[in-house]
């Protein structure tokens, strides 16, 4: 896997080391408490599965295909680029659900970044509900920049909603826009039960039914009324329906997030930017469009 989607593994972490050594300096002489957050941080390098793996696996029929692995590797070793920063942050939350994991990431920090361990929170929880209580008791100088990077379709939008709603937090997201969304939207519409719930907690409302799909007539000769629902998505679509969502409710969104794909140059992920400060917010997106648009 080391020559997946071209290199675009380092690509994503290398993007999220500069943003983190920017947002560093940008804060460096404001009176803030500096926290980064990664909320699917594995045991810390890259090569471990991530959480409900099996899950997604099952769910999206990825089982047999090439992508399976790919995004397995896409997405560990943030924890690791975070702890690496100079200077570091004033505090580190690691959220992962398995115990095991949370255990060899604590063993990682204790033994390589012993001198960060008193900084360092590792919370063994559901990323959906540890991420809550965490933004809800964030204080007034507390500013923090999160990682997001699900496996799947584990994060629910009414969680992102919290987060913009803090008004603390710059998040990066890597969105599963073609390992898991377009996968899950037939051609013919009947979507399964299941993945229609996934794709309403994905999204907040079952509004993208009405943007990925159109309502024809099929007029036959017997019934000229009779109609059908036709998919009219594909990765622009979800991508525009995404940026649209994340502006309706962050006041700093960057529109080009960048495409990650597998050794096909097939798209899997978005890696989008949002901040959740007004004020802040043109600096912000100033430098995470810069960070999107060049290696």
């Amino acid at each position: 896997m080391k020559d997946f989607g071209g290199g675009w593994t380092e690509k994503k972490l290398e993007k999220v080391n500069s943003y983190l050594k920017a947002y560093m300096r940008a804060l460096k002489n404001k009176n803030f408490k500096k926290i980064y957050i990664d909320a699917f941080a594995g045991e810390g390098y890259r090569g471990s599965n991530h959480d409900n793996c099996h899950d997604e696996e099952k769910l999206l029929g990825l089982e047999e295909l090439e992508d399976l692995d790919a995004a397995k590797v896409l997405k560990a070793g943030s924890a690791i680029v975070a702890l690496k920063i100079k200077p570091p942050f004033d505090k580190y939350i690691f959220i992962e659900k398995e115990q095991e994991k949370c255990a060899k990431l604590k063993d990682i920090i204790k033994s390589d970044y012993a001198e960060l361990e008193d900084r360092t929170e590792i919370i063994q929880d559901d990323a959906n509900h540890a991420l809550r209580i965490i933004c809800k008791n964030m204080g007034n100088y507390d500013r923090a920049v999160l990682f997001l990077d699900p496996f799947g379709m584990q994060v629910e939008w009414s969680t992102i909603e919290i987060i913009a709603k803090t008004q603390k937090i710059d998040m990066w997201y890597l969105f599963p826009s073609g390992i898991a969304v377009n996968r899950l939207l037939p051609h013919d519409a009947q979507l399964n039960p299941a993945n229609i719930e996934k794709l309403d907690k994905l999204f907040g409302s079952h509004d993208w039914y009405n943007r990925f799909y159109e309502k024809r007539k099929n007029g036959s000769l017997f019934d000229d009324d009779e109609e059908s629902y036709a998919r009219i998505a594909n990765l622009q679509n979800i991508k525009e329906y995404l940026i649209e969502k994340l502006k309706s409710i962050f006041p700093g969104v960057a529109s080009n997030p960048l495409q990650l794909t597998n050794s096909k140059n097939v798209e899997l992920y978005l890696l989008c930017f949002a901040c959740s400060n007004k004020a802040g917010a043109p600096v912000a997106l100033r430098i995470a469009n810069y960070i999107l648009q060049n290696f």
